[in-house]
C-alpha cells in the first residue's frame, strides 16, 4: 500500500504503536516488528522535534537510512528526514524549520561579507 498520511504535530507529544497499546496511540502502525509502544515524537522546548523509540523498537527505527541503536534511542528530526519503522517509509515535513534555517543562512552569508 503506498499513499500519503498527513499528520499535524499540534501535541507537544505524539505516541505511535499497534492499536491494540494502551491508551491507543496517536499513530497506528500495523507492520510486523512495530512495538504497541513503538515510540513517541515530542517537540522540545526548543521549538525542535525529537524521536525516541522504546528498546525493543530500535533495531526496525531508521533515520535517513541510519539505525537507531539500544543505546541511542533518541534523534532530533530535520525537515525532510526519512523516518523507516519497521519497514514502512515517513517523511518528517517541517517547512518552518526550513525557514529559518535558511534565514539563519542568509544573516551568516551576510555576516561574512
Amino acid at each position: 500500500m503506498s499513499g500519503i498520511v498527513y499528520i499535524s504535530l499540534q501535541k507537544s507529544v505524539l505516541t505511535i504503536g499497534r492499536k491494540t497499546a494502551e491508551p491507543q496511540p496517536d499513530i497506528i502502525l500495523g507492520a510486523i516488528g512495530i512495538q504497541k509502544n513503538h515510540g513517541k515524537i515530542i517537540l522540545k522546548k526548543n521549538g525542535l522535534f525529537e524521536l525516541s523509540v522504546v528498546a525493543e523498537a530500535a533495531i526496525t527505527t531508521y533515520v535517513n537510512g541510519e539505525a537507531m541503536t539500544v543505546q541511542k534511542r533518541k534523534r532530533v528530526l530535520k525537515h525532510c528526514d526519512r523516518i523507516s519503522f519497521a519497514g514502512c517509509i515517513y517523511v518528517f515535513k517541517y517547512p518552518k524549520l526550513k525557514r529559518v534555517l535558511n534565514q539563519l543562512v542568509e544573516v551568516s552569508e551576510e555576516i561574512k561579507s
